[in-house]
């Protein structure tokens, strides 16, 4: 019978023997062999709390204690600093009664820090980036195009004259002077011989009055010009996001 339980016998039941004299009957134990039983102690030479790798070393009650504790204390487990995901909403302030979390941030990516732990936790970067000239490939660019067109005009001779006299010209009832165009008549005198009047005329020659032409096609040169080619795109950020999976994400604080 073990310590704690209790047993009632039955009238009638004749197995019961006087105190103190217990002998062998049905399946109890005798008061030889529970004597034995208790005076047997621990070998206590199996008792061991130092480390090393046996498999039949027993523990001792504090090692034992030690070890179950430290498998459930949170300190241990979850150190402060450490930082814990999850794949649904859990608030660790809840879960774990007497500490202190902090959530991460929301639509943000990890990036380790430094060895040293000098940058930890320190933010960077952008989802959106917007390129500039700098970041374009080296190229040649084609640019073409012309200048206004004008009419058709021309170009007049403006202040230019040519200018010259020819000598006198007999001028009488049989000889006559005529000129034209650029070419006009002065009347440097008249005369007579007899019955006839002569006269003496003089050639002036004057291109302006009907000069016509095309002025020198020499003096070739260049012209230069500027302008902007049309705008190219529109000044749209470019996305830089990787395709990613969505988690929370906590660290410990105290």
């Amino acid at each position: 019978m073990l310590k704690g339980e209790s047993y009632t016998k039955a009238e009638g039941d004749m197995r019961c023997q006087a105190k103190a004299s217990y002998q062998s009957s049905g399946g109890y134990a005798i008061n030889t062999a529970l004597n034995n039983g208790l005076n047997t102690k621990l070998n206590t030479s199996s008792v061991d709390q130092s480390t090393g790798e046996s498999t039949t070393s027993v523990m001792s009650e504090k090692a034992v204690s030690d070890v179950l504790q430290n498998a459930v204390n949170l300190n241990t487990v979850y150190p402060v600093g450490i930082v814990v995901w999850f794949a649904q909403n859990k608030n660790p302030n809840t879960l774990f009664p007497g500490t202190k979390w902090q959530y991460i941030d929301e639509n943000k990516t990890i990036s380790l820090a430094e060895t040293s732990g000098s940058n930890v936790f320190t933010p960077g970067g952008s989802d959106l980036v917007t390129i500039g000239k700098g970041h374009l490939p080296v190229v040649p660019l084609k640019y073409l195009g012309t200048t206004v067109s004008s009419r058709g005009h021309t170009h007049t001779r403006g202040t230019m004259n040519i200018t010259c006299e020819i000598g006198y010209i007999r001028s009488d009832n049989a000889i006559h002077s005529m000129a034209t165009g650029a070419f006009s008549l002065a009347n440097g005198g008249t005369g007579y011989n007899g019955n006839n009047t002569t006269s003496g005329y003089k050639y002036v020659f004057n291109a302006s009055k009907t000069w016509s032409g095309e002025t020198s096609n020499s003096g070739a040169r260049t012209h230069t010009y500027s302008g902007k080619t049309e705008n190219l795109g529109s000044g749209t950020a470019l996305t830089v996001t990787n395709a990613y999976i969505m988690l929370m994400e906590w660290y410990r604080v105290s």
